[in-house]
């Protein structure tokens, strides 16, 4: 029934019948016939005789009509937006009769339809009706708005959920209408904070509270911004005084927050309720409670939007945070204190924790560069928490998700401070531990590795194809034997990536753990679309798309943000970065990356280490590597080979250096030892490449960027010599006779220099009548004597 007429000409047949009143509260719903495009469609006779059916019921007084009539008017008010039609042919007539029901009792089940009618009418009328507004709206408000305070000091707040979402409405839109019940409302917003089962309710009581300051007018708004901010403040640090009560001796700068701010908290009867408990365990309980609730309406009031600038007291706000992080399990324990409470305040902690990592969130959204004084100490408190809090999921993540916040919107640690490079290191160790979770067991790969057994190969084709599945399905079995990661592994990687990208441009950071993360990426680069292959069941295609991404773009960042960027030059890590992310060269950014549209300047040839992944692995990087319990791949993970490669060179020194030095060796070094330094252990077994510390090439005619050349065993005389094949020397006859030509080149070279002396001595003559072994003296041959002669 797609036809609006059809359908409210079939709906005003209906509504004479009770019973159908959620079949047609459906229709209305999905169908959506009142829509302010929809409704100038239907026809003026259809839509009056539904009004009319309606009418008659919203004003009977038989209770099941009036239940319907009312919860009918309320979706056809919010769904046609108090239409101007509406109100003028039939608003003034419900107004007047519901409001003659105002002042008396109703049933708690009729309550809640009751004021979603009149509040739809009161809340849509001013820009619909400005008329009915004016005459009908605004001389009912206060005394519709005093009843509903009435009903809530009757019933319980969750049974009238309604009522708060639309005082807070009504503050923001009208305060001068509700001014004078300031100290009611304020009693109902703090009533709704004690409902932590219903958070929907405490989040409407929390809305209230922060439109309250609107009341006293544009003009002394932001100083009741700022009383009402406090205000909140001082009951939330009176919350931790309950709670700490006994059990911790807090240190001077918790209690000298506490009495910075004065005694501006809110004078609420629950205070006096908590003060009087004497059970101390569910004092505790409540006040704890209460401090969620307090700490919820700082954080409502940071993120309420103000008609002037207000100026946040950021030191008073912080201080709360401050005191909460200050409190660890392992502190200062009363002497007196019950072991049972100080157990319960221990279980509380993380709780605490969560609600000081929101609460500096919002503060950071708030105030941005402001709170640049304070930086070092907010990320001192949370990587101290990071480094205990790895067994607890919920509270890591909170603690993540703040810490890349505060490096993101305050800006990066000021280099200047000492102790910078340090907190870059423990975040970086911090970021780098969650993401080992992701990367495959070495025990996997050994024993993948381990399969393969060349002595039991036999020579048939059909055997060896046996072989092969047999060790294929032993590897598959032996993959689906692993524990499914977590629930909690993929959220905490993607903060763990984001926090990186905070991090890893810091220039404080050791060179030596911006490789190590980089081998980490790279890693995880290769490994992450197996794991998600595996892991399927556990979480959404779209984590893992979103993980793999961000690994992507930290990589490709770092190629130009890293140490190796700043030095001026492509970090050594290029290659490998576009051999595992560029697939095919379609990627445009690093293409541009690494082809810059201006030419190369005329420079000398890099440094091998400019070619190469990674040096090999210093003392240092190897004790970070180990701390994190990263491990590399071994020679039983890779397997033998044959293939033999050059010996370490001094990779410092320039390329020709370096290839005029290159000569011939005997040494074979085997694939896995020079594998042993380079990626962590996670890459799979299957992988495998040229070894990265001896990519470069021998002295050949070929160029120095031309991929490695092949190499052959040339046996001469019983003995084995390992030379490259492309320049691989001929027999030693050919080298002997190479070797008496050069010698006869010389030999002759040096009788012709002979020769040239003896004749410049014959031109000249010897003039006097001594012996020869007296120097003659030579003539240069002038004009003169060529004259004589």
């Amino acid at each position: 029934m797609s036809d609006p007429a059809s359908l409210l000409a079939f709906l005003g047949s209906t509504l004479s019948h009770p019973g159908f009143l959620s079949q047609t509260v459906s229709l209305i719903e999905i169908h959506a016939p009142f829509h302010p495009e929809v409704l100038p469609k239907i026809p003026s006779s259809v839509l009056t005789s539904f009004l009319k059916a309606l009418d008659a019921l919203i004003l009977s007084k038989e209770e099941a009509n009036r239940l319907a009539g009312w919860s009918i008017g309320a979706i056809v008010m919010d769904q046609s937006r108090a239409s101007a039609e509406i109100l003028d042919r039939f608003g003034r007539n419900w107004v007047v009769g519901l409001m003659g029901i105002v002042g008396k009792q109703l049933a708690s089940h009729l309550i809640g339809p009751f004021v979603r009618l009149l509040s739809s009418i009161f809340l849509n009328s001013g820009s619909s009706n400005p008329q009915f507004h004016r005459e009908i709206t605004l001389p009912n408000l206060q005394k519709y708005t005093l009843n509903l305070l009435v009903w809530t000091e009757k019933f319980p707040l969750v049974a009238l959920p309604p009522i708060l979402p639309f005082l807070s409405h009504l503050v923001a839109l009208h305060p001068p209408s509700v001014r004078a019940l300031h100290a009611s409302l304020l009693s109902t917003s703090l009533a709704g904070l004690s409902t932590a089962q219903h958070p929907s309710t405490r989040q409407a009581a929390v809305k209230l509270y922060t439109s309250l300051h609107l009341l006293p007018g544009k003009s002394a708004s932001p100083q009741a911004f700022v009383h009402d901010l406090q205000s909140a403040l001082t009951s939330a640090h009176e919350c931790l005084d309950a709670l700490f009560q006994g059990v911790f001796e807090e240190q001077a700068g918790g209690r000298q927050a506490r009495d910075d701010i004065g005694e501006l908290g809110i004078k609420w009867k629950g205070f006096t309720e908590l003060a009087k408990e004497r059970d101390s365990l569910k004092k505790r309980s409540v006040a704890l409670e209460r401090l969620d609730g307090f700490v919820r309406l700082v954080t409502g009031m940071l993120r309420q939007p103000t008609s002037r600038g207000v100026a946040i007291p950021a030191g008073t706000v912080l201080a709360l945070p401050y005191r909460i992080l200050r409190i660890t399990s392992d502190g200062l324990m009363a002497d007196h204190a019950n072991p049972e409470e100080s157990n319960l305040v221990k279980v509380m902690l993380p709780q605490l924790y969560i609600l000081a990592c929101g609460l500096l969130g919002q503060l950071t959204l708030c105030s941005g560069q402001a709170l640049l004084p304070h930086q070092m100490e907010i990320v001192s408190y949370l990587v101290y928490l990071l480094e205990k809090t790895a067994h607890q999921p919920k509270l890591h993540q909170a603690l993540l998700k703040t810490l890349s916040l505060v490096l993101s919107k305050i800006g990066p640690l000021a280099p200047i401070h000492a102790v910078s490079g340090s907190l870059t290191g423990r975040i970086v160790k911090i970021a780098l531990t969650n993401l080992g979770e992701l990367l495959e067991p070495s025990r996997v790969a050994a024993l993948s590795a381990s399969q393969e057994d060349p002595s039991s190969s036999n020579g048939g084709s059909k055997g060896k194809g046996k072989k092969r599945s047999h060790a294929e399905s032993n590897s598959l079995a032996l993959t689906s034997s692993l524990p499914a990661l977590a629930a909690s592994v993929v959220p905490t990687a993607m903060l763990s990536i984001e926090l990186l990208s905070a991090i890893l441009p810091h220039p404080a950071l050791q060179p030596a753990l911006y490789v190590l993360a980089t081998k980490v990426l790279l890693s995880l680069s290769i490994n992450l679309p197996v794991s998600a292959r595996r892991q399927a069941g556990g979480h959404s295609a779209q984590a893992w798309a979103q993980l793999e991404d961000g690994v992507k773009k930290l990589l490709v960042d770092g190629l130009s943000s890293g140490p190796s960027a700043r030095e001026g030059t492509v970090g050594p890590e290029a290659g490998w970065v576009v051999q595992s992310l560029n697939e095919g060269g379609k990627d445009s950014t690093l293409g541009s990356l690494l082809h810059p549209l201006l030419p190369a300047l005329p420079r000398p040839l890099p440094a091998a280490s400019s070619l190469l992944l990674y040096k090999s692995e210093g003392r240092t990087e190897q004790t970070n590597r180990e701390s994190l319990s990263f491990d590399t791949l071994s020679t039983a993970q890779l397997g033998p080979t044959s293939v033999p490669v050059e010996p370490m060179l001094d990779l410092s020194a320039p390329l020709n250096t370096l290839i005029e030095n290159i000569v011939p060796t005997e040494t074979n070094v085997s694939l896995s030892a020079s594998m042993s330094a380079t990626l962590p252990t996670t890459i799979p077994p299957t992988i495998t490449s040229a070894p990265f510390e001896t990519a470069f090439v021998q002295p050949s005619q070929s160029s120095v960027f031309d991929p490695p050349v092949e190499v052959a065993e040339v046996q001469e005389k019983d003995e084995t010599m390992t030379v490259p094949a492309s320049i691989a020397l001929k027999d030693s006859q050919v080298a002997q006779k190479m070797a008496a030509e050069e010698q006869e080149r010389t030999r002759a070279r040096e009788q012709a220099r002979v020769s040239q002396f003896q004749a410049r001595d014959n031109v000249g003559g010897d003039d006097d009548d001594d012996d020869d072994g007296e120097i003659p003296e030579i003539d240069m041959g002038d004009d003169t004597s060529e004259e004589e002669d």
